[in-house]
């Protein structure tokens, strides 16, 4: 393939009717039996909302969109009873999809047109959003908002990331999720005998996967992806292969694909060679549910409860809703696999936290998406939130006694506190960066792109097309910082290097 070729969307449509750490790597959680207090308690009691001496007096109504999941359990919860404590407020709150926050939100911040507050979109980074004049500082709408940011932990807000000339423009509601879980539908793996509290490794799972593929002689399939929205395979690939010993992550963000410590990027890397050719031997021995090419998460979270599937590797912001929605599922949860369980790797973590909000600067009404908000933060809000929300958008101040009150969850806790690590980031290192960052072309085909090439079989040489990939992302980065070096930045290759670091370990002094 040549380094421009765009992949056919038709021909790959077509493709969807196709065919210590170890103690905790292995432990699957049956989710079947969770205790009837704890959480629901929470839920249960009144929002307790204070009482705000400015509430506006005459009518206000605000747009309110994110990504949804869990979090739109918490937010229909809580913005009612926003509402009947402020009765001359309105919230119209929208939980979508990915798909649908990049288009929608990309027009609307150029329109002028974008919703109160929203969620930042992948395609534009909070300093583009920043430099283009979009947003307004949380600062001036979030009462004590200085007192907060000291009691963050370190690197949910940085320089150069979230703030930019000393305030914040992009608020990590909840800390980095832990991105992908393996659920296993048990009552079908039992079935075909399938150990499912085993300590996962890429082998005992392939051969899983094709056994539960046989046994359900296209009734059921081995295990399902959601291809139809930008991370579906290359997002769980990257995160075993980080398991298995890949430093640092791969995206489609060329800036969140780097082996920091030589300041290259990881596309050719042998590790995730090695995984993308684990993933499409399953793909080639047809264990994939069909349509998964063209699924997008919502398409795909509502399958495989449905019993269409074995094994999905989807976030833990799923189990709540399966709980709510498919009471009978006897479901699994298990740490991902990875080559070796005896020495397992640990996933990098970039600052800036979880979903990352922003209020447009257009809002005439910030003042109330502050008030909103800063109940979040208070320990009231952060305790109902980790009620409503668990381990999947996970609350920056869990309540004290969150292991008791939901097992599962404070199990999803636990691998975030061994698996993620704070990594580099040369923006917060150099500010000039932000320069490259806001004027790179990111490569065409992207990651996802051509991973949906080799799941549908109109690309086949793995190697071929990630050394592609990666001559792709060298110019889109060279060529930005040379734009950048021409508008007066400091900056240069060797601000992406960090020979220092060690990935095993928190890069937390940069964020002192």
């Amino acid at each position: 393939m040549s380094a421009m070729r765009r992949y056919s969307r038709r021909t790959v449509l077509k493709g969807a009717g196709a065919t210590g750490l170890a103690a905790l790597i292995g432990s699957c959680v049956d989710t079947s039996n969770v205790p009837e207090s704890g959480p629901r308690e929470i839920r249960e009691g009144e929002f307790d909302i204070p009482d705000w001496a400015e509430a506006p007096t005459g009518d206000v109504s605000l747009r309110w969109v994110d990504s949804g999941d869990a979090k739109a359990l918490y937010w229909n919860a809580m913005l009612e009873a926003y509402s009947e404590k402020f009765p001359r407020i309105s919230v119209d709150y929208q939980g979508t999809n990915w798909n649908s926050i990049q288009e929608g939100i990309t027009l609307g911040l150029r329109g002028g047109t974008a919703p109160d507050v929203f969620q930042l979109p992948g395609n534009i980074t909070p300093a583009a959003a920043v430099a283009q004049g979009w947003l307004q500082p949380f600062d001036d709408v979030m009462p004590d908002f200085a007192a907060l940011k000291e009691r963050l932990p370190a690197g949910i807000l940085a320089d150069g990331v979230t703030n930019f000339d000393g305030k914040t423009y992009s608020l990590p509601i909840y800390q980095p999720a832990f991105a992908r879980l393996l659920f296993i539908n048990r009552t079908l793996a039992a079935e075909s005998d399938i150990d499912v509290e085993q300590e996962w490794t890429l082998d005992s799972l392939g051969e899983a996967v094709r056994a539960v593929t046989t046994t359900g002689a296209d009734e059921y399939y081995g295990i399902l992806d959601h291809l139809g929205q930008p991370n579906g395979m290359n997002d769980a690939c990257a995160l075993l292969a980080q398991l298995s010993g890949m430093h640092g992550g791969v995206g489609n963000d060329i800036f969140a694909s780097f082996n920091w410590t030589t300041g290259e990027f990881n596309y050719t890397d042998p590790t995730w060679i090695d995984v993308i050719d684990w993933y499409l031997g399953l793909v080639r021995d047809g264990c994939f549910l069909p349509g998964s090419i063209s699924f997008d998460a919502p398409t795909a979270r509502e399958r495989f409860p449905q019993g269409q599937a074995v094994f999905f590797m989807q976030g833990p912001w799923n189990i709540n809703l399966w709980r709510a929605d498919y009471p009978d599922l006897d479901l699994g949860v298990a740490m991902l696999p990875m080559l070796d369980t005896a020495s397992p790797g640990v996933i990098t973590k970039e600052p800036g936290g979880g979903v990352n909000y922003g209020i447009a600067a257009t809002s005439e009404h910030a003042d109330v998406a502050g008030n909103i908000l800063n109940f979040l933060f208070s320990d009231a809000g952060q305790a109902q939130w980790y009620a409503y929300c668990g381990s999947s958008d996970p609350a920056h101040f869990p309540p004290e006694e969150a292991a008791d009150l939901d097992p599962v969850h404070a199990e999803v806790y636990e691998f975030m506190e061994r698996y993620h690590r704070i990594g580099p980031s040369p923006v917060v290192r150099n500010q000039d960066v932000v320069k490259a960052v806001e004027v790179v072309v990111q490569p065409q085909p992207n990651l996802h792109d051509v991973c949906a090439a080799l799941f549908t079989g109109e690309a086949t040489d793995v190697r071929s097309e990630m050394q592609a990939l990666q001559d792709r992302a060298n110019r889109s980065l060279d060529e930005a910082v040379a734009t950048a070096r021409s508008e007066g930045a400091n900056v240069s290759r060797d601000d992406f290097v960090f020979s220092d670091w060690v990935p095993s370990e928190p890069y937390s002094s940069l964020y002192e």
